[in-house]
């Protein structure tokens, strides 16, 4: 793992320079971890299909609004299914981009297997990648998130209401004047009650 990640952001350092020369519509990811909507950890599960195509139809929305630049925070949970779409989508649309904004190196240490190796296939398919951190610290998650509110132009939020790590980027996207779409994922729970 140590060497994936040297090698990781030797590369991130070459790919961030092409990266900073960007110059189009930019739309970033936050959302909540598993702990919030542990039915994501299974794509198969209905109310994974069902925040799974609602994601797909916002960033399509956004493609055809001529943004053609995604970044991706890769927590667990809605961030990766969000770089994920982005990747699938790439098919039909080979001019988007995907960063990975990795808020540090560490950021799997206590991810299962399974997680980590699904993590490491979005990283090696993603155009750019950007390490904000060598160790975890309080802040490294806020430092990430401000990075990404920063250099884009809008925000997709799933994000249900709670308080956390996805309110204070919905936040601090408001402070910027950073228009903000949200999607709530309990609106896939209340959807298949009906």
């Amino acid at each position: 793992m140590i060497d994936f990640l040297e090698n990781l952001c030797y590369n991130a350092s070459r790919k961030i320079q092409k990266g900073a020369q960007h110059m189009s519509k930019t739309c970033c990811f936050t959302g909540h971890r598993l702990r919030k909507v542990p039915w994501l950890s299974d794509p198969n599960h209905p109310l994974s299909t069902a925040l799974h195509n609602i994601v797909r139809e916002r960033i399509l929305q956004k493609i055809d609004l001529g943004y053609d630049y995604f970044i991706s925070g890769m927590a667990l949970g809605s961030d990766m299914l969000c770089a994920q779409i982005v990747l699938e989508l790439r098919q039909s649309y080979p001019n988007i981009k995907l960063e990975c904004a990795l808020p540090c190196e560490e950021q799997t240490k206590f991810w299962s297997d399974i997680q980590r190796q699904e993590y490491q296939e979005i990283l090696a398919k993603s155009d750019y990648v950007s390490v904000l951190s060598r160790r975890y610290s309080p802040a490294c998650l806020h430092i990430r998130n401000k990075y990404m509110v920063q250099k884009s132009d809008c925000l997709i939020a799933i994000w249900n209401g709670s308080s956390g790590g996805t309110q204070n980027t919905i936040l601090l996207a408001g402070k910027h004047n950073i228009p903000v779409d949200i999607i709530n994922p309990d609106d896939c729970v209340n959807a298949m009650a009906d």
